[in-house]
């Protein structure tokens, strides 16, 4: 990397950085194969640090699934199995499901496994076996 493009890049809106316009020669050269890598592991250190799990809150007769990042940046949300999962159980209201649940698993007959997963803060939840 050049000292042009280091400045350039260290403050845009600087004098030295406008003493001369960027050339190709300034920019580096990278693989298509290193840019992949470089991609798959911002991607995954995203997710790590946003947390890729889905969670579900029932309050009543409603609930809501809150998505994963991959999920929400993937833009297939309208498509997530963890939402159509959750809405083959939610037909029917159960008052000791009501709060914050972490689904971990859609099962062989697309049903989820939720693990109970209340913010801190909430009210105590009623303990007992996952719905």
């Amino acid at each position: 990397m050049t000292d042009a493009l280091r400045r350039a890049i260290a403050d845009p809106g600087s004098v030295h950085a406008a003493s001369r316009p960027l050339t190709p020669d300034d920019v580096p050269v990278y693989s298509q194969a290193a840019l992949d890598r470089a991609v798959a592991a911002e991607r995954a250190r995203v997710y790590a640090e946003l947390g890729n799990d889905h969670f579900v809150i029932f309050a009543g007769d409603r609930w809501t699934v809150g998505h994963s990042a991959e999920c929400r940046l993937s833009g297939h949300m309208h498509e997530c199995d963890y939402h159509a999962a959750v809405a083959r159980i939610a037909t029917w209201h159960d008052p000791g499901r009501d709060g914050r649940w972490r689904i971990d698993a859609v099962d062989s007959e697309g049903l989820p496994s939720l693990v109970r997963a209340d913010l801190p803060g909430d009210p105590p939840a009623a303990q007992g076996e996952t719905p």
